[in-house]
């Protein structure tokens, strides 16, 4: 539906309500309407008048428990996803919905709990087992994480974002070749994930295949030329490679990106020291201690 078309059904449905107030039908509709038009608070209040007058009604319930988590008001959302399970305890998308909040608020392991019933109510799904991979993954259950993956690969295959979670659950689990081989497949699906191959470069560095790896971060900086993490790590490849002088540029790039890191000044300032140029090396290596300091001083005046 078009904006046009949900005001028009909000007219609807308030033209209905006028003649009947208490149809429940025009209630809800009328509730699902503002929260298409992002009118949430109008919609939570549409949802109680309906509540009201028909308490037990479980798609009220359980478009008020969405309602809430849009509005922020997470708890309130947990207690009406509740109610709702206990009116309909097989609902997939109730229990899928709850997870997805509760995942949000970092509560993993009660969100692992409402994924897995998910998949056990409706196997076919490829969000419930998608999203049950991304909470195992969470918990460091990468084994577990990586079987999810595999059923939602068997639903869906053609999800970059599914490839991109799969191959770091192989990461984890040091199978670095399967998973240079998700990240291929990621690269079919979204060739301009640069996100895919820097990740493919750093597991090749694990495995001390430099040239490669320095040409995933090559076509990496091509398009985020501006990616800190990519020019440190392209300093630490060309190193390996014996290109000092190149791998010195690659760290102070990284440090006018962003001077306030100590990994790229600590890093120039040890290659500078290798290639005989002290004072250099000196002005580096006590900004990194600098920075080291400042970071530590931080963190003691939080705890």
């Amino acid at each position: 539906m078009r904006l046009q078309q949900y005001e028009e059904a909000l007219r609807t449905y308030d033209r209905i309500l006028a003649i009947d107030p208490t149809q429940i039908e025009a209630l809800f509709g009328r509730g699902s309407v503002l929260g298409r038009l992002e009118r949430y608070q109008e919609a939570l209040d549409t949802y109680d008048l309906a509540l009201e007058r028909q308490p037990d009604k479980y798609e009220v319930w359980f478009n008020r428990a969405n309602t809430l988590g849009r509005l922020d008001r997470s708890e309130d959302a947990l207690i009406a996803y509740d109610r709702a399970i206990q009116l309909r305890p097989n609902e997939r998308e109730t229990w899928h919905n709850r997870g997805a909040l509760l995942s949000k608020l970092g509560r993993y392991d009660e969100a692992l709990n409402c994924y897995q019933t998910a998949v056990e109510i409706d196997p076919e799904q490829f969000e419930s087992w998608f999203n049950l991979g991304n909470v195992l993954s969470k918990l460091q259950r990468h084994e577990d994480a990586l079987a999810a993956y595999d059923k939602a690969v068997g639903l869906d295959p053609n999800r970059y974002e599914l490839w991109f979670n799969r191959a770091a659950a192989l990461g984890q689990l040091q199978l670095y070749d399967a998973a240079i081989a998700s990240y291929n497949k990621v690269l079919q699906l979204n060739p301009s994930n640069r996100d895919a191959t820097y990740q493919q470069a750093l597991l090749l560095e694990k495995q001390g295949r430099y040239t490669t790896a320095l040409e995933c971060i090559d076509r990496t900086l091509e398009e985020r030329s501006e990616f800190y993490e990519a020019w440190l790590t392209s300093g630490r490849l060309l190193e390996q490679l014996g290109r000092r002088e190149e791998a010195a540029i690659a760290y102070r790039r990284a440090i006018d990106i962003d001077p306030e890191q100590c990994d790229a000044w600590y890093s120039r300032g040890r290659l500078l020291s290798d290639l005989n140029q002290h004072q250099e090396a000196m002005d580096s290596l006590g900004r990194a201690f600098q920075i080291k300091q400042q970071q530590e001083h931080k963190l003691q005046q939080v705890s």
